[in-house]
Order: structure tokens, then C-alpha cells, then sequence
């Protein structure tokens, strides 16, 4: 068999040939090439002839153990005019894979609970801490609070960003004691509000050290943190959320978070799609999202579906409609209000939490109510204080629910909550002549017997399963750290992720070297 440097002899002068590096993707299914890249706006497939004699096959048999989205490798570049252009591909003989390339290194394991949205991203200058937070309602757990101290107080934190306004995404700042802390205005206001109920001078402290960003906008670090950080706009059931792309000294890490590719209306969606290639311009070494609604086929609809499917049940009510969901959810309680004060109704908000969400909306109550009002209210998930909750435990509540009430739930049942909300919904029921809940909430829940209605009166700010594996598909990723990772969710993202030949790292693995 002729040597490799020989074959190239013989073929000099009848074909031109230069050794370059290139970035090569898995090929997809049924086409030419089981590797693929570009040069010159054409398609350069990997040579896979098992004895090609221009190729080093000892380096092309580390392909195989290859995980990942994309491959930085050294190659020959063959182009013949004669054969290779006229089909409009060129052919590319693979010289060496560089052994650090391979794979992702793996992450450290750390002791967080299952319900922890926080990830930190080391360098040895110190580390970027994503999200300190988790379930609200343990955030005062003495082990919860045990562990993420440890954590953090063993790393040397340079900066903290928050992605967005939700609560499970920042309750835990107070204990990040080094470093400033970068999050939204919104994100800001609700915990501004947070520390002036529970008048904690730790969450005024971690506030005094924040500064606001707008997604889109890079975050400046004024330390020696050899890493840059730039950040997108992306749809969510609360305004102002950020993707946060931080290219470390070895790698370039996406984080998503909780995100989905469709916003109040369509063009939302191109948006976004624009937005994710963009970013993929440049390679990606590791896609961090939550991947909560992964089980749910398809792409999340439109948020204008809930707001339309609102405007006919307060079209419908006689009496008063009482509305309650999150309420972060700004944009969609703007558009409820506007709808109600179309129609001719009058509007109020009860309840500390919708009491902040009118004034961010800049939405002013109209004195006093009437028989036909639509009243915003807390409790979607029977938050203990919240005004339903009031009502239940026979609390002193500002509102007194009616026979002629129509109580929309404009929300669903966080995983987890099931067996509460179903006795929370059962103990509501008889105060109101109608109870609409969500689109499936029945069902699921096991509710048949309760006598509610099901509208589509919420859309989820996750993403389904076709927009995650749309992320994926754009940003063509070496590795992804989706979370949870229970099996109803991580399956989904499982066959995704081996279709497109990416490796999944463990979401105990919350340590990322970059």
C-alpha cells in the first residue's frame, strides 16, 4: 500500500491540495457525508473510505468516540475541478484530531437540591455563579442554605448574574456575599420587595452591590476574569429575560435557562430563531436549559392564545371575573386589563403581589368596584398570605368571593404542587358559581368530579419539545446540561440529543471549567 506522502506526490500538479483547520458537525441522516463543514459558501464532506490513502486513519478513529456538536479539525482540502466542483462539495482528508477537542470536560459534582436552577462556570481567576435560587418555599431550609454557602463561600465568585425576574431564579443572592450581581430592573423590583417584607439586611446588602442590565446589552466585568459576556433577549412568561453567553479562556457556554422561542405573537419566534443563529456563528461548547416541558409535543403556542380565549370568558361573565396567575406575568395582565377597560369593566388589584404588578404595568385602579368588575388576584398557587388563601382559611381577606363569581386560573399546577393544588382547588370551588381552569388541569389532575371548566387561559413560559430541539439544532452544541433530569423530562431530550450526536452532562454537575 502507497504511503500517504506518496499519494500526494502523485497527485500534485493534477489537483490542488493545502492542509487548513475546519470545524466540523455530525452529518444528518441521509446525507452524503457522516461529517460536515463549509468553505467557500459549498459543502466540505469528511472522507470516510476505509483505506484511504490520504487520510491518517489512526487520527479519523477518534471520531468515533466523538459526543459532541462540533470538532475543530486538521485536514488536507482536496479540490478537483474536474469532479468535486461540478457537484458543487469538496472533499476533505482528515490529517490529526486534536485530543482536547474530543469531548467536554465534565463538570464537578455538588450536593444542590433537585429544585436548584444554579450553575457556576470556573476559571482559575475565579468564577461566574448563574441564578442563585430554587423552590421559594424551602429557601429558608437550613440544609438548602448549608449547601449553597458551601458552594459558593469555597469558589472565589467574580460575578453573579440573574437571568430573569422569577423568584426560584434569585432567593438565594443573599448568601452570595463576594463579587457584584448583575440582573434585569424588573428582576430587581421584586427583589427589592422581597427584602423589604422580610427586612433582611443581607438581601439590602447583596441589592446595594447590583447593577441593571437589559438583555441584548454585554455585561462589563471590572475585575480580571479572563471571560467575556454577551447576552440575548429571549421569550419567557416574565419581561426582561436573558440568555448569557460566556466565552471562557476553553470554552464558549450558552445558558438558556427557561426559555421558549415563541412570545406574545409570532414574529416573536423569527426573533428569537435570528437571535440563536447568530450566536452560533461561533462554536458552542456547552447549552445549559431548562428542559421542564421537554415531554410536551410540539412547539409552546402563542401567549395571544390566552389573552383571546380571556376575552371571551369576560364577554361571557354576568357577575365579576376573578383573575388570578402569576404575577410576574406582566405583558399578559396588560393585555387582560386592556381588554376588560375595552369591554367597559372596571378593573382592581388585590393582593401585595398584583398590587406591584399594576404599578410596573403602569396601570391605575378606577376607584370602586361593581358587580361586573375583573379583579386581579394572588394565590394561583396557594401561596400561604395570598388573597384565595385568605379566603380558604377563613384569614381576613380583602375580598370576599361571590355565587356569581367566574374565578379564572390563569395558570398551571407547578410539578411538585399536584396533591396541594388539588385540595386547594376542591376548597375554592364552592365559593364561586364558575371556576375555569387551564387546558389538561382536570384531567391531570384528577379533577373530574370538581365541576370546573377548561379554557386555554395559560400559556407556559417553557419551551416544548420542539423548541428545545430547535436550540439545539441551530447552535449545534458539543455537549448539553439540561435539568431536571427525572425521566419524564430527560428521555425527550435523550433521543434528541443522540439523533444530533451531542453529549449529555449529569445536572448534578453543576461546576462547569471553562
Amino acid at each position: 500500500m502507497k504511503t500517504r506522502k506518496e499519494v500526494l506526490d502523485e497527485m500534485n500538479g493534477t489537483m490542488a491540495s493545502n492542509t487548513v483547520n475546519l470545524f466540523f458537525r455530525p452529518g444528518e441522516e441521509g446525507r452524503r457525508f457522516d461529517w460536515i463543514s463549509s468553505y467557500e459558501k459549498k459543502l466540505v464532506g469528511l472522507c470516510s473510505r476505509p483505506f484511504c490513502g490520504l487520510c491518517d486513519l489512526s487520527e479519523r478513529d477518534k471520531l468515533k468516540e466523538f459526543r459532541g456538536g462540533e470538532l475543530e479539525v486538521t485536514l488536507i482540502f482536496i479540490q478537483s475541478p474536474s469532479i468535486f466542483e461540478e457537484r458543487g462539495y469538496f472533499l476533505a482528508h482528515l490529517v490529526a484530531v486534536p485530543e482536547q477537542e474530543v469531548r467536554i470536560d465534565e463538570g464537578i459534582e455538588v450536593d444542590l437540591p433537585e429544585t436548584s436552577n444554579t450553575f457556576i462556570f470556573s476559571t482559575p481567576q475565579g468564577s461566574i455563579l448563574i441564578d442563585p435560587g430554587g423552590d421559594p418555599e424551602s429557601r429558608h431550609d437550613p440544609e438548602i442554605i448549608r449547601s449553597f454557602r458551601g458552594i459558593v463561600s469555597s469558589r472565589e465568585i467574580g460575578a453573579t448574574i440573574i437571568s430573569h425576574a422569577h423568584q426560584d431564579h434569585w432567593c438565594l443572592m443573599e448568601h452570595v456575599e463576594k463579587g457584584p450581581i448583575f440582573l434585569s430592573s424588573i428582576c430587581r423590583h421584586f427583589a427589592a420587595r422581597t427584602a423589604a417584607i422580610e427586612r433582611s439586611d443581607r438581601f439590602l446588602w447583596a441589592l446595594r452591590r447590583a447593577e441593571a442590565y437589559s438583555p441584548g446589552d454585554p455585561i462589563i466585568l471590572r475585575n480580571n476574569l479572563p471571560v467575556k459576556i454577551d447576552t440575548i433577549s429571549l421569550p419567557h412568561s416574565v419581561p426582561e429575560t436573558a440568555g448569557i453567553i460566556i466565552q471562557g479562556p476553553r470554552k464558549r457556554v450558552v445558558y438558556l435557562g427557561d426559555f421558549k422561542l415563541t412570545g406574545m405573537y409570532p414574529l416573536s419566534k423569527a426573533k428569537t430563531v435570528k437571535e440563536l443563529r447568530e450566536v452560533a456563528e461561533e462554536r458552542v461548547d456547552l447549552l445549559v436549559f431548562n428542559a421542564i416541558n421537554s415531554h410536551v409535543e410540539g412547539f409552546t403556542p402563542i401567549e395571544s392564545l390566552s389573552v383571546d380565549s380571556m376575552t371571551d370568558i369576560i364577554i361571557e361573565a354576568w357577575g365579576r371575573v376573578i383573575y388570578t396567575s402569576f404575577s410576574s406575568n406582566l405583558e399578559r395582565i396588560r393585555r387582560v386589563v386592556d381588554i376588560a377597560r375595552l369591554l367597559g369593566k372596571r378593573v382592581a388589584f388585590v393582593g401585595a403581589g398584583m398590587k406591584s404588578a399594576s404599578k410596573l404595568i403602569g396601570v391605575d385602579e378606577e376607584g370602586q368596584v361593581d358587580d361586573a368588575s375583573v379583579i386581579f388576584v394572588t394565590g394561583c398557587q396557594g401561596e400561604k398570605g395570598s388573597v384565595l388563601w385568605r379566603i380558604i382559611e377563613q384569614a381576613e381577606s380583602p375580598l370576599k368571593l361571590l355565587s356569581s363569581d367566574t374565578l379564572v386560573f390563569s395558570s398551571r399546577t407547578i410539578p411538585g404542587y399536584e396533591e396541594k393544588m388539588r385540595v386547594y382547588y376542591r376548597s375554592l370551588r364552592p365559593f364561586v358559581g364558575r371556576m375555569i381552569l387551564n387546558k389538561r388541569e382536570i384531567q391531570s389532575l384528577g379533577l373530574q368530579s370538581l365541576g370546573a371548566e377548561e379554557r386555554l387561559v395559560h400559556v407556559s413560559g417553557h419551551g416544548s419539545r420542539e423548541d428545545y430541539r430547535l436550540a439545539m439544532e441551530i447552535l449545534r452544541p458539543k455537549a448539553i446540561l439540561p435539568w431536571p433530569q427525572q425521566d419524564l423530562f430527560i428521555e425527550p431530550i435523550r433521543r434528541i440529543a443522540e439523533n444530533l450526536r451531542i453529549e449529555i452532562l449529569p445536572d448534578t454537575e453543576r461546576i462547569i471549567e471553562i
